[in-house]
């Protein structure tokens, strides 16, 4: 795939950090939603489906993607235990900018760092309390839980404020939708296979901490601007990320990719889930293609649901069809889905 590096992005992440409260500091990047993120441009974003996004969020009422906050956080380790978040970055869509906000720690243990911490964590559940939702990649077992500990620890709350919140983890969807065609999971790969974005010299997510230790010993920013940069591009390819998604999700390029796209909204409950998925599966198992284990899967969820609300005919109808076009080793499986369904009817 071609990889583009956008000038206008670039520029943007040239944004000056400044210090609000001493040992904190903060920059604010506004992103002209017109600029391409890779090959995504940003604004596509904003045609995602407030139905489509309040499934994938597990709410019943439709959510506007404008009124969730994208996070991505930078911390000292990856397990659980006494690792510090550094830096916090957040977007805010705009109507025509992308703004990005990140919150730096500059020093590490002293009471002048545990003020600025109180200070950072209070600024960002502040910016989470004026939003619905909450966008991340591995955010769920990660972000909003090194969030939520920094939280009860540091400002002594009682209430988990990132876990109660409406939660899209783009990790999760991406994992059904596009990792199976692509090397694997991880958001570097999506960016590079999928998003086109092309990062040049970046550092990697697990050399962030000791960049940021060096600036924190040493003062010099220029430890921390790489740091900085990759907060930002991870938190820009969520939105690109989520663009992507949704335009699959509203138009697949083929019966593959309905059948995923269906089988992601197929192991969802509640809300606009069951509608959603019932529709993508129709649309892949339209084509009667049941040669790989996805499409199979797809016709077991599409039978099962059509099944579950009294449409037996059609879930029989869908069957035969597919066993009709099925290859050798699918046909036994079919059948047997088949059988028990005739039983059932009885």
């Amino acid at each position: 795939m071609h990889r583009a590096r956008n000038d206008v992005v670039e520029a943007a992440l040239l944004a000056p950090l400044v210090e609000p409260s001493p040992g904190l500091l903060h920059r604010s990047i506004r992103v002209p939603i017109a600029a391409h993120h890779g090959i995504v441009r940003l604004h596509d974003v904003l045609a995602v489906d407030p139905v489509r996004f309040s499934a994938l969020a597990g709410v019943a009422d439709p959510l506007n993607v404008s009124d969730a906050l994208f996070l991505d956080v930078e911390t000292t380790g990856l397990g659980r235990g006494d690792e510090v978040v550094f830096l916090v970055g957040t977007i805010a869509l705009e109507r025509e900018f992308v703004v990005v906000e990140q919150w730096l720690l500059a020093g590490d243990g002293d009471l002048r760092a545990r003020a600025a911490e109180r200070e950072m964590l209070e600024r960002v559940v502040a910016r989470a309390a004026a939003k619905k939702g909450l966008v991340t990649f591995v955010g769920k077992a990660f972000d909003r839980h090194r969030l939520d500990d920094r939280v009860a620890l540091v400002l002594g709350a009682g209430e988990r404020p990132f876990a109660a919140m409406p939660h899209v983890d783009l990790y999760h969807v991406s994992r059904r939708l596009f990792a199976p065609r692509l090397r694997d999971g991880r958001l570097a790969t999506l960016e590079a296979d999928l998003l086109g974005v092309a990062r040049g010299r970046d550092l990697s997510g697990a050399e962030c901490p000791e960049a940021w230790l060096d600036f924190v010993e040493s003062g010099d920013r220029s430890r921390i601007d790489p740091v900085l940069r990759h907060n930002a591009l991870d938190a820009l390819s969520l939105v690109a990320l989520l663009a992507r998604a949704d335009q699959v999700f509203a138009a697949p390029e083929d019966a593959l990719e309905a059948a995923r796209a269906g089988l992601l909204f197929h192991a969802r409950d509640g809300g606009a889930c069951e509608e959603i998925a019932l529709s993508l599966l129709e649309r892949a198992c339209a084509h009667r293609s049941s040669s790989s284990n996805e499409m199979l899967a797809a016709i077991e969820a599409l039978t099962d649901r059509l099944s579950r609300r009294g449409d037996h005919a059609r879930a029989l109808q869908i069957l035969e069809g597919a066993m009709e076009s099925a290859v050798a080793e699918s046909r036994g499986r079919l059948a047997a889905r088949l059988a028990r369904l005739q039983r059932r009817r009885r």
